[in-house]
């Protein structure tokens, strides 16, 4: 009989319902996932994933809205690429 992995669910991170992460992954701090997605990677900082196989499909802000191509928020005023950049530092995420 094979281990079972543990899952991480980072802080604050959001999942919607009938969505479906396999063992072992690793959901990142203010991630959100939609409604019946398939989570088969580990999903970064900030992500917005929605399918089958979970897709990133955007980043979302703190205040959990969607941001613009400039990683600012419409609705909070807030750049998140500051916090973005920190983190790649740190090898968490990469800026594309």
């Amino acid at each position: 009989m094979g281990l079972l992995k543990p899952t991480l669910v980072r802080m604050k991170a959001a999942r919607g319902a009938n969505c479906n992460i396999i063992c072992g992954i690793t959901i990142g701090r203010y991630a959100i996932i939609g409604a019946g997605a398939v989570v088969t990677k580990n999903i970064s900082d900030h992500a917005l994933v929605v399918g089958n196989a979970g897709q990133e499909i955007g980043l979302v802000c703190v205040c959990k809205e969607r941001l613009t191509e400039d990683l600012r928020c419409m609705v909070c005023d807030k750049s998140i690429k500051k916090m973005l950049k920190r983190n790649s530092e740190k090898g968490i995420r990469e800026i594309k």
